[in-house]
């Protein structure tokens, strides 16, 4: 992706492939808003449109809404909820001692995910403020032993929360 960022920034300043301070910046807020385009799509539009992230399919959840568990998020939630993901990288624009704003920014994502683990329902600051819920749609399929020795020997026992 920074490469592509290069690029684009190269055409736009009309082909300068020189870093200087003001050029730096400029391949930094391309980099970052490109960073921020496909979060954006990827974690807000296919929520919205779909329910869920190709990651979310993988292991069998989906992002539903709130008041009614079987419609997924508006295009405004989604992207609002997807902030945690989208936010830090524009935080990481903004002057600070030692990237202070992108530190801040990741530590706050890094706790609304953990969150989850002690969260009654379950859900982070993220899904509370697109007001979401992370549902199973189906069990989720873990390889155990079967004898409680070696791997090779492998049983399917589903697993539900």
């Amino acid at each position: 992706m920074l490469l592509l960022a290069f690029y684009i920034h190269s055409a736009l300043t009309g082909g300068t492939f020189l870093l200087t301070g003001a050029s730096f910046w400029g391949l930094a807020v391309t980099f970052v808003g490109i960073a921020v385009a496909v979060e954006v799509l990827y974690f807000g539009v296919l929520v919205s449109l779909w329910g869920r992230t190709v990651g979310d399919v993988a292991v069998g959840i989906r992002v539903v809404r709130e008041e009614a568990w079987d419609r997924n998020l508006p295009l405004g939630r989604a992207v609002l909820r997807a902030i945690i993901w989208w936010g830090p990288p524009l935080l990481s624009l903004l002057p600070g001692p030692l990237g202070v704003f992108a530190v801040l920014g990741e530590i706050l994502s890094l706790i609304s995910g953990l969150r989850v683990a002690w969260d009654v329902d379950h859900q982070g600051f993220h899904d509370q403020l697109g007001r979401a819920l992370v549902v199973r749609t189906r069990d989720v399929v873990v390889l155990v032993p079967a004898d409680g020795g070696a791997l090779a020997h492998l049983t399917r026992t589903h697993v539900s929360r």
